[in-house]
């Protein structure tokens, strides 16, 4: 193998071999660096345990949630209690907070005011309310099983903690982020990245102004406290904010993408097998310009020892 690499690369000449061989060694870097200028859209999934969840539905339909509410204030006008639905509005911001294992306290702001911010309906689907400002209700959670409620839209896992906050500020208890990087040539995931998330974290995703946001699901039992919440969701980063620090950014690192993306691990390998060849071929290159120089000197030399005879004859 090595003897017919060599003799090719002789017989091409060494400007053509040098061509092939930088061609070669640089051809695999190239197309990772024109790669990395493409997005870098992940897949981030959070589970944790937090006493507080706020979600903006920016755009997005969020299923109808079944509740029974023992206290409900809307717009400023108070309800005895509620049995029923609960629609959320497309452009509504919902904050949940249960601390420990008390009561859900929910919160509903309306971010536009040509829509509704969430519409209530009793138990026989009529229409009971609509939240054209705000609404606050308390939620009595089902004594055998678990409240499971499904959101969509932005969500941000956490609060942040300041450094004077009173005896009932929520915060997360306790999670694991994960982020799962995009093939460059498919819709394949490879893992990219684990975060872990401490008491007091808040975790949110970055989106592109056009998205609006990702799915998941809110689970609440009788003894377990706080709310158990599971969410995924495209973009291009996660941010952890964590008192103390200025927080960090959650992405595929480059090392991941390079050593996890099947397009970059075909080209590790195809390196692989092409260095030994670059080699032979740098070698081949060398010796056949140690000839080329070797040559062009024994010329030289001919042609001064042939001057030096003529003048002598001369002489």
């Amino acid at each position: 193998m090595n003897s017919v690499v060599l003799q090719a690369l002789a017989r091409m000449g060494w400007k053509a071999s040098g061509m092939l061989v930088l061609l070669a060694v640089m051809m695999p870097p190239l197309i990772v660096v024109l790669t990395m200028r493409t997005g870098w859209e992940a897949t981030f999934t959070v589970n944790a345990e937090t006493e507080v969840l706020t979600v903006t539905t920016s755009g997005s339909t969020v299923p109808a949630w079944y509740l029974n509410a023992e206290r409900l204030r809307i717009d400023q006008q108070d309800f005895e209690g509620f049995t029923g639905q609960l629609q959320l509005g497309t452009d509504t911001q919902l904050r949940l907070v249960r601390l420990g294992n008390e009561s859900l306290r929910l919160e509903i702001n309306a971010l536009s005011t040509e829509l509704p911010a969430a519409v209530f309906y009793d138990q026989d689907e009529q229409v009971l309310a609509l939240v054209r400002d705000r609404a606050q209700l308390i939620v009595n959670l089902p004594p055998e099983a678990a409240l499971v409620l499904p959101v969509s839209g932005q969500v941000v896992v956490g609060d942040t903690v300041f450094a004077q906050v009173s005896e009932t500020s929520p915060v997360l208890l306790r999670g694991e982020a994960r982020v799962l990087g995009l093939s460059v040539l498919n819709r394949d995931r490879f893992a990219a990245g684990t975060a872990t998330l401490d008491p007091g974290d808040s975790f949110s995703v970055e989106f592109d102004s056009q998205s609006s946001g990702g799915h998941g699901l809110i689970r609440l039992a009788q003894n377990q406290p706080g709310m158990q919440v599971t969410f995924h969701a495209n973009g291009r980063r996660a941010h952890i904010i964590r008192y103390g620090s200025g927080g960090y950014e959650l992405a595929p690192s480059v090392w991941a993408r390079v050593s996890s993306d099947p397009l970059y691990q075909a080209m590790l390998a195809l390196y692989a097998a092409i260095l030994p060849i670059a080699g032979l071929g740098i070698v081949t290159l060398g010796m056949s310009l140690q000839r080329q120089l070797d040559e062009k000197r024994r010329r030289l030399a001919a042609m001064e020892s042939g001057i030096e005879g003529e003048n002598h004859d001369a002489t």
